[in-house]
């Protein structure tokens, strides 16, 4: 699967640099590719993936 690369990409990785260490929510309109962001940072860079609150503890 092809993924787009979204203005948000680099601030998400600063905010995983950091060491405050708080949640990250991701807010926004419909079908502007934020579950595809989640899973690719998600997929990336942890090794269980991302967190979908609505569909069950990981995903």
């Amino acid at each position: 699967m092809y993924f787009m690369r979204r203005k948000l990409e680099e601030p998400i990785k600063d905010w995983m640099q950091a060491t405050f260490n708080q949640p990250l929510l991701i807010q926004g309109a419909r079908q502007v590719g934020k579950t595809a962001l989640a899973e690719h940072i998600g997929k990336s860079f942890f090794e269980k993936g991302y967190i979908n609150k609505k569909n069950g503890p990981f995903c």
